[in-house]
């Protein structure tokens, strides 16, 4: 038993002291951290190794010694766990074997005359075993030195409750016997990174349950299992974890990553905008410019003439231009009233000839549509003239140039139908 605990020693020692040594490729980082998902972070493991049955006396306080050495047996175990954290997990796990026991008392429940009787007692037995517990795990390494995706080796704390089942035949009588009892175990896994996926197991650990788990039915007596066993293990994804900070900047990275092209959509449109007001602003200068010069070139020319009843020129006095939106031709009721007054005028000289020309804008549309649209113009001002204010309409001439005069010498203001 001596020997078992100190090479358990030496072992555990050298675990910690690599668990020292300084890895370099990661940088560690320290939560909080972000849980994974339920099927996230998943292992399973297997294994095999030693194991060893005893006893301690709880009245006396004293490990009975010679319950140890003669019953050293290979054993095989099992576990699927799942990290919730860095620092916190848990597993399921199982393991068993069978054990050649001597003791000191009586016969017990698995008594076994074929095995032979050692120096430390009477009386033998032979008993398969199982124990499957829910563990509590806790990395170590994680929770002191921060915690690091490639870290080559991690201690992890174990500690959980079970059962354990035993199993044998007493010769005696003939009788199999099956007995259970609740268990606690707690040891100490020492993991070591081979890659992204494995990862290889030396792990130590003991069992604590009631004697009468081996069925010999010793009062006051506590049963210990310790073992030590080596096994592989394979890392389902998702492998690793993040923090909630790194998380967080790589969300906000996909947002603006998501939203930068709109972004970009939002600048060129507010440019637009901005041109089209320019270019809004400066056709309002330039209508306001050329209106002005309209009414200048009013005061300063002569009035439109009219034709006599022998064709004579005549001043007749009257003269009004109707101005169109691009591609319209109706008469606004601004316009209508305006026209009343032309219409007084050419209702006071029957003897006159009138004339109403209507243009149209040669940067928009075609010749052929522009004369069409010029030609309305000039009969919806002669409509107005002689069906609302009762104009005679053979005193009246509708004519159409379309685009062909450039009559005030703006594109804008050629959108017009006008009479003289």
């Amino acid at each position: 038993m001596k020997k078992l605990l100190l090479t358990l020693a030496v072992v555990f020692a050298s675990t910690v002291a690599f668990a020292g040594e300084k890895d370099t490729k990661c940088e560690k980082t320290y939560g909080p951290y972000v849980t994974n998902g339920f099927w996230d972070n998943w292992y399973i493991s297997v294994g095999g190794g030693l194991n060893t049955w005893g006893r301690v006396d709880i009245k006396d306080n004293a490990a009975t010694d010679n319950h140890y050495r003669n019953k050293i047996r290979w054993m095989i175990e099992g576990s699927v766990g799942k990290w919730i954290t860095p620092i916190f997990g848990a597993r399921l796990h199982g393991q068993g074997t069978y054990f050649l026991s001597s003791y000191t008392n009586e016969k017990g429940a698995y008594f076994n005359s074929n095995v032979p009787a050692s120096k430390w007692g009477q009386y033998t037995s032979k008993f398969g075993y199982g124990f499957v517990d829910v563990d509590g795990m806790v990395n170590l390494s994680n929770w002191i030195g921060g915690y690091r995706e490639d870290r080559v080796y991690s201690a992890v704390g174990i500690a959980g409750v079970g059962v354990a089942w035993s199993r044998g035949k007493n010769e005696d009588t003939g009788v199999w016997t099956t007995n259970a009892e609740f268990g606690m175990s707690f040891g100490l896994n020492n993991v070591f990174r081979v890659c992204e996926q494995v990862d290889l197991n030396l792990e130590l650990k003991a069992l604590l349950l009631r004697q009468e788990f081996a069925g010999e039915g010793a009062v006051g007596m506590l049963g210990v299992i310790p073992s030590v066993s080596a096994g592989v293990t394979y890392k389902f994804k998702q492998r690793g974890f993040q923090t909630a900070a790194a998380v967080a900047a790589a969300a906000v990275a996909a947002a603006n990553a998501e939203v930068a092209p709109y972004q970009d959509r939002i600048k060129d449109l507010e440019n637009e905008l901005a041109n089209a007001n320019d270019r809004a602003d400066k056709l309002a200068n330039d209508l306001a410019t050329a209106n002005n010069d309209l009414e200048e070139c009013k005061k300063q020319s002569k009035r439109p003439k009219g034709y006599g009843p022998n064709g004579a020129n005549l001043e007749s006095g009257v003269s009004y231009t109707v101005f169109f939106p691009i591609n319209k031709a109706n008469i606004t009721k601004k316009d209508e009233v305006n026209l009343g007054y032309v219409a007084d005028e050419i209702n006071a000289n029957p003897d006159y000839k009138y004339t109403v020309c209507g243009y149209a804008d040669k940067e928009t549309g075609t010749a052929e549509y522009n004369q069409k649209l010029s030609q309305k113009r000039a009969d919806n001002v002669k409509k107005v003239l002689v069906e609302k204010y009762g104009c005679n309409a053979d005193q009246i001439e509708a004519v159409g140039y379309g685009d062909t005069v450039d009559k005030y010498g703006a594109q804008i203001l050629n959108r017009a139908a006008y009479v003289n």
